[in-house]
């Protein structure tokens, strides 16, 4: 089958059969390894991918699942401002995803603040059991999770003209 979509913004198509799973067609056939085919059961969150804007794990998607959908990898997300939030909210934590999960906790952490732009520790905690690696303490990515959320929320406020400061009539 004829398989298009669009992949970080850009038209693409593959021939492939139609149960050719959505992480083979992104790692193999176009060349983008960021996502990861870990456990292929929809466990470990290492091929977690944005299709029409929800968060999925594209090892359980067939390509004729993908057909005219919008697709966004973790390569896709880094080129915008809310991956910038992230990334900085992880520094702040000491925090860094190792290759791996990379992918699923970023693009983990961008589900969570578009739900809520203040995570409760529940979402959180929720959040953080939906990738299964060893390279970092839960801890950790739970802070990074809530410092990103911070950063969005201090971004977005500056886009918008909001200091949080009043000045009070002399």
């Amino acid at each position: 089958m004829k398989c298009s979509f669009i992949l970080n913004g850009d038209d693409v198509s593959v021939q492939t059969p139609p149960s050719t799973l959505l992480i083979d067609i992104i790692r193999d056939e176009l060349r983008l390894k960021a996502s990861r085919a870990g456990c292929l059961q929809g466990e470990c969150g290492f091929c977690t991918v944005l299709l029409d804007s929800s968060l999925t794990l594209a090892c359980m998607v067939p390509a004729f699942r993908a057909h005219r959908t919008e697709v966004i990898t973790i390569e896709g997300f880094e080129q915008t401002d809310d991956y910038g939030d992230i990334e900085r909210g992880f520094a702040d934590a000491g925090f860094e995803p190792c290759g791996f999960c990379r992918a699923g906790r970023v693009l983990t952490t961008h589900a969570v603040l578009l739900a809520n732009a203040t995570p409760t520790e529940s979402e959180l905690q929720r959040a953080a059991a939906s990738i299964r690696c060893r390279c970092s303490s839960t801890s950790r990515f739970i802070d990074g999770m809530r410092n990103a959320a911070q950063q969005r929320r201090e971004r977005e406020n500056a886009l918008k003209g909001e200091t949080g400061l009043r000045i009070l009539p002399g």
